[in-house]
């Protein structure tokens, strides 16, 4: 719930998802969220308990986790290998905001990441 800061601060545990690869639910374990992080006044951010009937209850419903599916699918298509993606969910739409490639372990590093570029 709220912005992903949390997660990002080790504050929460987030909801766990896995999907197959035609987006049917394969699990769906709610994480451990005692606080949620919410925009606050000049771009601060406030850390409120979490409202009450929300503890246990997972923050993304069926059509949200297939427009997630979907845009894993999309950045299948565009990209090789596997991805690291952010995204937020604006006006009910998911928006990408950055995908990395995943290294596979014993991948080499390319030199710039060996030399600490």
């Amino acid at each position: 719930w709220g912005l992903g800061e949390a997660v990002v601060q080790g504050r929460v545990v987030p909801d766990r998802y896995r999907l197959d690869r035609d987006g049917g639910v394969l699990e769906r374990t709610p994480g451990r969220m005692p606080v949620v992080m919410r925009p606050a006044a000049d771009d601060e951010v406030a850390e409120e308990a979490l409202p009450d009937g929300l503890a246990g209850v997972p923050c993304l419903d069926d059509a949200r986790l297939l427009a997630l599916h979907r845009l894993a699918l999309a950045c299948d298509r565009v990209w090789d290998g596997d991805h690291d993606i952010e995204w937020a969910f604006a006006d009910g739409a998911v928006v990408l905001l950055q995908r990395r490639p995943v290294p596979r372990a014993g991948a080499p590093l390319s030199a710039g990441v060996a030399a600490g570029r």
